[in-house]
């Protein structure tokens, strides 16, 4: 289950590289930047190297894709917060708390845990 959520990780980091990558190239304001090229490439390859060692399971497809499309709404929020000329922030934000929701629900962290005793 570790190494499940070190992928999602790797697949938020995607997201947010990909979509760095893509705003600095094609946004006026975003300036030249090496560092998402590097962290694109170096967390696709970790995420190449270990996600052929989980199999997947009923819903997990849905969940990676889930968190990639958070990496990429996220950081297009956090573009718009610093950049405020590049447009309205109330669509993204909605977009990435409903799939904030989606995953905590999906991967079971909004159950408590019964005592036992009890």
């Amino acid at each position: 289950m570790k190494l499940y959520y070190q992928i999602l990780v790797l697949t938020l980091v995607i997201g947010a590289s990909v979509n760095a990558c893509f705003s600095m190239l094609f946004t006026a304001n975003v300036p030249w930047t090496l560092f998402p090229w590097i962290s694109l490439i170096l967390s696709a390859r970790l995420f190449h190297l270990s996600a052929f060692k989980v199999p997947l399971k009923d819903r997990s497809l849905l969940q990676l894709v889930a968190v990639f499309m958070l990496g990429m709404v996220g950081y297009s929020v956090l573009l718009r917060v610093e950049y405020p000329n590049l447009g309205n922030n109330f669509l993204p934000s909605l977009i990435c708390l409903a799939l904030m929701v989606y995953l905590v629900v999906s991967l079971g962290w909004h159950k408590t845990k019964q005592d036992p005793k009890a």
